[in-house]
């Protein structure tokens, strides 16, 4: 049970009542044509004897009275939408007569049975508070309430408390959204690495959600792939996958917080530039979001890459100084065809320019026609003091890299440890043995005597 207290803070507010059910209705029959009726308000009245209206909407119920609308979705728990404070006595009616009536004839007893319900497309709360008017209607299978405050009136009396399970999304310009229980699937990309070798691998994860707090079913991820790669292989981890134009998931069913994901594998175009991908996610349950349905990401192609072959490199003060390695990678292993270059520069963190190392900066130029794998160094020297101090850290950037090549990764982490290395264990021991064996090697040479009698050391 959750109830939520909202006041609204302009004149003029939406308040978008929508409930999700847990099951589809049939594809085809009497219940779709029903399903594209449009949305109609009935008048009822309850067994207290209170005037109300009553709106069936596909997976849920509406009950309107003048200071409450009650939500009820199929086979979930009721939501309450309480207008605290407001005139019970309201005048509450109809509006925009519907062509059409509906007869209920239950039972044997005649005087029970109900002819010639009207429709209405509207119903109207009158003075719920003093200037205040309440206005509900359908749209898209929802239903929607205005509150309208005339000129005079005092909006801050209209206070609304929501009870029951369901999840307040969003104030928006005044346009709040009650939502019910219900499935909510969501979609979303995830890079294996970017940018990437045009004509390599290219790989990505593609993740349904369901944030609902019910199971979705039927989950569908279709994917529309970039143009210019090709698929390899999308594995999915429950349901299969078919087709390229589009790739299209079926998922089957996600609990409530659970996931499914797609493992895609692509091939990379064999051009430089740039590729995008995008997905999408559904579901046999209405979605009552649709600013998380879908995901896209876009991946740098280089016609060649160059970076440090390490992203952190751990050093020791006692050392002058280390080389970071640089490689060089093209797309289809044969010689760069133009030159390429990268700048490079250090950057302090909690290590200092001038106290913990020296700072450098320049070029690294690999002419047209080096190896794939072809290394150049950069140099960077270390300044050590005898001060005990923790571990310190600064980065070498790596930036602007030339001729359609992208740089990764583009900085290395140093750490600087205080002292020197130590030694393992095993490996000290193994240098004491070693040691000893020698010594004892010599004094045995030395007891030899040769010649003349002396020893020879």
């Amino acid at each position: 049970m959750k109830s939520l207290h909202v006041r609204p803070v302009a004149s003029l507010f939406a308040l978008l009542l929508t409930a999700w059910g847990t099951g589809a209705l049939p594809a085809s029959g009497a219940p779709s044509l029903l399903a594209g009726l449009p949305l109609c308000f009935e008048p009822r009245t309850l067994g207290s004897g209170e005037k109300a209206f009553i709106a069936r909407a596909r997976g849920y119920r509406v009950t309107i009275t003048p200071a409450e609308a009650i939500v009820t979705p199929r086979g979930g728990e009721a939501i309450h939408l309480r207008f605290t404070g407001a005139r019970p006595d309201a005048d509450l009616a109809g509006a925009n007569l519907l062509p059409g009536r509906s007869h209920y004839l239950v039972g044997r007893d005649p005087s029970r049975w109900r002819r010639d319900v009207p429709h209405f497309a509207r119903v109207e709360a009158r003075e719920v508070y003093p200037g205040v008017d309440l206005s509900y209607y359908g749209r898209q299978g929802t239903v929607e309430l205005h509150v309208t405050v005339r000129p005079g009136a005092d909006p801050g009396a209209a206070a609304l408390d929501v009870e029951g399970a369901a999840t307040l999304q969003g104030d928006l310009d005044g346009f709040l959204v009650v939502l019910a229980p219900g499935a909510d699937v969501s979609a979303a990309i995830l890079e294996d690495a970017d940018p990437v070798l045009a004509g390599g691998p290219l790989r990505y994860t593609l993740t349904a959600r369901n944030l609902g707090e019910l199971a979705a079913t039927g989950v569908a991820l279709t994917a529309t792939l970039p143009e210019g790669a090709d698929l390899v292989i999308a594995t999915p981890s429950q349901g299969e996958c078919s087709g390229t134009a589009p790739l299209a998931c079926a998922l089957g069913g996600i609990a409530a917080g659970g996931t499914a994901t797609v493992a895609l594998e692509l091939t990379a175009p064999a051009a430089p530039g740039s590729v995008t991908l995008t997905a999408a996610a559904a579901a046999d349950q209405a979605d009552p979001r649709d600013d998380n349905d879908s995901a896209s990401a876009t991946t740098a192609i280089a016609a060649a890459m160059v970076g440090p072959t390490k992203a952190d490199r751990t050093v020791w003060e006692s050392m002058s100084g280390f080389d970071i390695p640089v490689r060089l990678r093209t797309w289809d292993g044969a010689p760069s065809s133009a030159e390429i270059r990268v700048d490079y520069a250090t950057a302090d963190g909690t290590a200092t320019a001038g106290q913990d190392f020296t700072a450098t900066s320049g070029s690294l130029v690999f002419a047209s026609g080096s190896p794939d794998g072809a290394t150049q160094t950069i140099s960077v020297s270390l300044l050590s003091d005898a001060e005990a101090e923790a571990a310190e850290t600064f980065t070498v950037t790596f930036t602007d890299p030339q001729s359609a090549s992208q740089v990764t990764p583009a900085a290395v982490t140093v750490t600087i440890q205080d002292g020197a290395p130590a030694v393992p264990l095993g490996s000290a021991l193994i240098l004491a043995g070693v040691a000893m064996a020698l010594g004892a090697h010599r004094q045995g040479f030395a007891r030899r005597l040769v010649g003349d009698g002396k020893a020879v050391r």
